[in-house]
């Protein structure tokens, strides 16, 4: 008899008592930009989505409308997991499965339909299939190995069957018939998923989904030498090819409707494109949907006739036909463009490029915040770096050019040509600006200043005189630092930094850091800053920080890549870590959490301009805002009886200070937001912001970072289809502090 080993896993369960709403929110693309590996219908308008770095967000329309991928509910452990799979059997029951890329798996069961998620099961292994048939039975493909557990997680079995390659896809009929594919392979149970029998090997490619419409007809999908549908009448005793092409990549979904009617959907990742095949005799033959799309789909689902597809970057498509056609979303920019050059004046108009374009790239303006933006002129080459300092006023760098613009942005003329060699550029106003780097031959450090808009420039002497400057920050006309970088043997780079209280006529040496190179340095005032060092050869490093002037540093607890970091006051600051995480500090920088992570997505350049509202932009045309500075905001479901109608009530208490708590009804899903505006009419921040279910609810706002006086907030609620606010109510507070 086998040896059955009984794994018994332990998780740290836990139940959320509150969801929380991320203070971030995706502008460019839209709902997000994240992989997205699975989509699941769990009633006729009810839909999650799952993907790549916690992405769990879910539409309550039939995906007209869906919630914020960065909300966290009760799981802020999970923002660096990759979810692959996910499995419900009835609309609020269900189970999602990710990794950490690193080898840690882990499972989590909802039983609200995804308010709330609980941890159930961790392993050793990268565990990317599962399939549950009720809430106590599931199989889990971790890696070579299928799991097997009968009392929902607490205990789970090792089938004696060993893999040839990682589990893709796993289908039970019952809970004794079972199929899995692993590779170009596809393996039957009839014992509960204890033992495994190779039934099928065509050649070539790997299998992505199966899919069983009774048990005798079931369906894998996959690429051999290219797209393929294999379809089996006999319970997997013998398979037949349906489908075959070399012109729409591999197949990842599969999905029927009703016995009958049945689509495949995948494609390239580049090229070919993606594809969508319909079915309608039961699988014997497909033909191709056309569809615009440009990126490979990952999963298909449908309710009725809406059918929803997601994949690579975000993509989501829509069909309410019964699958004849789709649209996809649309980026409000480009999503094939990397944005890195950003410079708002206020909270309102804003300017964006493109970075690392040798042709044409647009430069967009924004007058709403970043919300919209108008493409105003095409550069060639595109910049490197870009600064406005007014509504008309700007300047922008490609490679050793300077060149500006009076009339906000849409014409640019070259100024005086520098004659240096450009590493750092900034402008104090629209007429002082400084600019470093360095000449050759030889090497020498060169720091130059212009008092008339770029007509003319002076020399600055620095000391020593070698090698360049990489970075420099000057707080007013007389006191500024600098950083000289320069080679030493055999083979590295030692940095110093200097500083001046006397516009450059004099230079004080105050730091040495060997084998490394300064990639910024900030300083808010004469006494507080900071400076990003990166280690030799590499792109990441520490930030150091000084509160006496420069004249003595210490190191704060987190490696930055590339020098991306800003504060806007002693306290508050934002920095990228190597792993791609933004991460906040409210003291200066001693310590650190993580607000956002945008994995693959590459975060290129962030701006703050104040504690509250800032961008962060990157790859795959990313553009993300917070008016909150980027906290959680806690948004409490008190009640889930559906309330007879729209309504939102006076905040309590009022008077306040700092924090009040605002409740509201929504007796209909919808798109809502609740903003509060100061007594001008600006908008402050955004304390809702996504796709809510009907309710009671309560949000709390806390004005630490705002002055006394009268605030606005507003309740406003838009249906799917509705082209305006169903419901928009207004009330007023009072902030004493």
């Amino acid at each position: 008899m086998k040896k059955i080993i009984i794994l018994m896993i332990l998780f740290c369960c836990y139940t959320a008592i509150k969801a929380q709403s991320s203070g971030w929110f995706f502008v460019n693309p839209q709902p997000t930009n994240m992989t997205l590996n699975s989509i699941k219908f769990l009633n006729q308008n009810t839909a999650i989505a799952i993907g790549y770095y916690g992405t769990v967000f879910k539409t309550t329309d039939g995906g007209m409308n869906w919630s914020n991928p960065m909300t966290i509910s009760a799981n802020t452990g999970l923002d660096k997991l990759h979810f692959f799979d996910m499995d419900f059997f009835n609309q609020n029951t269900g189970f999602i499965i990710g990794d950490n890329s690193g080898g840690v798996s882990k499972l989590f069961q909802t039983t609200n339909a995804g308010i709330t998620w609980t941890g159930i099961s961790k392993f050793n292994g990268l565990a990317r299939a599962m399939h549950f048939i009720n809430p106590f039975t599931g199989w889990v493909g971790n890696g070579i190995q299928m799991l097997r557990t009968i009392n929902g997680g607490a205990a789970w079995q090792n089938a004696s069957t060993t893999f040839p390659s990682g589990i893709r896809s796993i289908f039970f009929i019952d809970p004794i018939t079972g199929f899995a594919t692993a590779s170009n392979k596809i393996f039957k149970s009839s014992d509960s998923g204890l033992n495994w029998l190779l039934v099928d090997s065509p050649s070539g490619g790997d299998f992505n989904d199966l899919l069983f419409l009774n048990s005798q007809t079931g369906f894998a999908v996959g690429a051999g030498s290219n797209s393929i549908i294999r379809k089996t009448t006999n319970a997997g005793e013998t398979w037949s090819t349906k489908l075959t092409g070399n012109l729409t990549g591999t197949l990842s979904s599969i999905y029927f409707i009703n016995t009958v009617t049945g689509f495949a959907a995948g494609g390239g990742y580049d090229n070919p494109p993606p594809a969508i095949f319909k079915t309608t005799d039961e699988g014997e033959t497909w033909s191709q949907i056309p569809i615009t799309a440009a990126y490979h789909i990952n999963s298909i689902s449908f309710s009725a006739n809406t059918g929803i597809v997601v994949g690579y970057g975000g993509k989501i498509g829509l069909s309410t036909d019964q699958g004849s056609s789709w649209t996809f979303t649309e980026s409000i920019l480009q999503q094939n463009l990397t944005f890195e050059p950003l410079s708002f004046i206020n909270e309102n108009t804003g300017w964006l490029s493109c970075a690392g374009y040798t042709g044409q790239s647009p430069m967009y303006r924004s007058t709403n915040g970043g919300l919209n933006w108008v493409n105003i002129y095409m550069t060639s080459p595109s910049p490197d770096w870009m600064q406005f300092l007014n509504a008309n006023t700007g300047y922008y760098r490609s490679g050793n050019t300077l060149l500006k613009s009076t009339n906000s942005g849409y014409n640019w003329l070259q100024i005086t040509p520098l004659n240096i060699t450009v590493n750092t550029i900034n402008f104090s106003d629209v007429n002082t600006g400084y600019v470093c780097g360095y000449t050759t031959p030889p090497i020498r450090p060169r720091l130059i200043k212009t008092t008339n808009g770029g007509a003319t420039w002076d020399s600055i002497h620095v000391t020593p005189d070698y090698s360049a400057i990489t970075t420099f920050n000057f707080i007013n006309a007389n006191t500024g630092w600098v950083s000289i970088s320069y080679l030493v043997y055999p083979m590295g780079t030692n940095s110093k930094i200097y500083k001046t209280t006397n516009g450059g006529l004099n230079w004080n040496f105050q730091r040495l850091d060997t084998n490394a190179s300064h990639n910024k340095i900030s300083f808010i005032d004469n006494l507080t800053g900071w400076a990003a060092i990166s280690d030799f050869n590499t792109t990441s490093g520490n930030i150091i920080k000084t509160t006496d002037g420069g004249n003595s540093w210490i190191t704060l607890p987190l490696r930055v890549l590339r020098g991306r970091f800003q504060f806007v006051n002693p306290n508050t600051g934002w920095a990228e870590d190597e792993s791609g995480s933004l991460y906040k500090s409210t003291n200066g920088g001693l310590s650190w959490y993580v607000q956002v992570d945008l994995g693959l997505a590459g975060i290129e350049n962030m701006q703050f301009i104040n504690s509250n509202t800032g961008w962060i932009v990157g790859d795959g045309g990313l553009i993300v805002k917070t008016t909150n500075g980027g906290e959680l905001v806690g948004i409490y479901n008190i009640s889930t009886e559906k309330p007879e109608q729209f309504s939102i009530s006076q905040n309590y208490p009022n008077p306040f200070n700092p924090v009040t708590n605002i409740k509201f009804d929504i007796p209909k899903s919808g798109f809502v937001k609740i903003t509060v505006f100061d007594l001008l009419g600006r908008e402050i921040t955004a304390l809702v912001n996504e796709q809510m279910q009907p309710g009671s609810y309560n949000v709390d706002w806390d004005a630490s970072n705002y002055p006394s006086g009268v605030y606005f907030y507003k309740l406003e609620v838009r249906q799917a289809g509705s082209p305006t606010g169903d419901f928009v109510e207004s009330k007023k507070m009072i902030l004493v502090k």
